[in-house]
């Protein structure tokens, strides 16, 4: 459903072509549908969102993302509200040639919770992905 929501809140556009870590790449920037109205809390917090995607011209997997808040997203009268101006930014990388895995996610955020105000900067990054192998056996049940 959420991929669906994305694809109608969005106009998408091409925006030209990069390499990212040595493998080139399209770039798509997303605007939100002036005339769409959100079915969902997600396509509500969509539609509050802007940003660029890059995708690998390899697999037509999505590289890295930024996104910006350009209005306040709230959910409940008090409950909680992201405010604009948030800034997100997402990479993933390709590991062992096999998959693609998160690599760093990066937000500044300005949010209220309840009565409470605060800006956030977080940063996660993955690293050290290891790949196990094991042998399994299968026995017939103890009668």
């Amino acid at each position: 459903r959420l991929i669906r929501e994305f694809s109608e809140v969005y106009q998408f556009s091409f925006a030209g072509e990069e390499t990212v870590d040595g493998s080139p790449a399209w770039v798509v920037t997303a605007v939100p549908r002036p005339d769409y109205q959100p079915h969902s809390m997600e396509a509500r917090l969509l539609k509050c969102l802007q940003g660029r995607l890059w995708i690998s011209k390899s697999d037509y997997q999505w590289v890295k993302i930024e996104a910006d808040a350009i209005d306040d997203f709230s959910f409940g009268v008090f409950l909680f509200k992201l405010r604009k101006g948030m800034h997100v930014y997402l990479e993933q990388a390709r590991i062992n040639n096999e998959i693609w895995l998160p690599r760093l996610v990066r937000a500044t955020l300005n949010l209220r919770l309840g009565w409470h105000t605060e800006r956030l900067d977080l940063e996660t990054t993955y690293s050290n992905y290891r790949k196990f192998k094991v042998d399994a056996t299968v026995l017939p049940a103890p009668n």
